[in-house]
């Protein structure tokens, strides 16, 4: 016998909700990606079955195209772009962000409330005070459509291997609209937006693959997870 061990069809991950105004700078919400610390996460939470992500779609997807060094581990880089978002007036670094996350485990999310903590514990690292919503997975579904978070920790088992079933799903404009958004960044790009349509309607995998690196190429660089 042969034992396949592969990841799952699933991914992880903590939306910036992009619609809130202390979010809307592009430095806070790189601010806080490089705080977090995957590392720990992976090996306490999953119990070393799991991989850190470097994008939004699985590391088995045909189409995944992460894009290197955007999310690595630099709290002190943290530190320095929070400073020059306050020092700007984008961000006050008294403010208390909401972090929202379920207490029903998950396939993407065994252990939520420890994830939630540790993300907790990294952003005060930085100088980022975090309130921790804690709730059963339907009733915190319902506040994070609703828009009611700053931060969500949440995830996405996909329906098929199609990278569309990921990308247009949690990172679509369309779906960006209360109260019932799957995109709980609530990010708003036309550029992603149109290259989502194209990418549907190209004739080949090859021509969808690249128009899928640009999307995953633009998401990076914004910075909306």
């Amino acid at each position: 016998m042969v034992l396949h061990r592969a990841p799952g069809n699933n991914v992880s991950y903590l939306a910036f909700n992009t619609g809130r105004e202390v979010l809307a700078d592009l430095r806070v919400r790189q601010a806080l990606s490089l705080a977090i610390n995957q590392e720990p996460i992976v090996q306490l939470a999953y119990q070393g079955m799991a991989r850190a992500a470097r994008g939004p779609l699985p590391p088995s997807n045909w189409a995944a195209a992460p894009a290197e060094g955007r999310h690595e581990f630099d709290p002190a880089a943290a530190r320095r772009l929070l400073a020059a978002a306050a020092a700007d007036g984008q961000f006050d670094p008294g403010q208390v962000l909401t972090l929202y996350a379920p207490t029903t485990p998950r396939p993407y999310l065994p252990d939520p409330e420890r994830v939630a903590r540790v993300v907790q514990s990294n952003l005060g690292a930085v100088g980022v005070r975090v309130e921790l919503h804690l709730a059963p997975f339907a009733q915190t579904r319902t506040a994070l459509q609703a828009g009611a978070h700053d931060l969500a920790l949440w995830g996405w088992i996909g329906d098929s291997t199609d990278p569309d079933n990921f990308l247009s799903v949690l990172l679509d404009s369309g779906n960006a609209v209360a109260p019932h958004a799957s995109n709980l960044a609530f990010y708003r790009s036309p550029e992603v937006h149109d290259l989502l349509r194209a990418a549907l309607a190209a004739p080949t995998r090859g021509q969808r693959q690249d128009l899928y690196a640009q999307i995953q190429a633009q998401v990076a660089a914004d910075v909306p997870w």
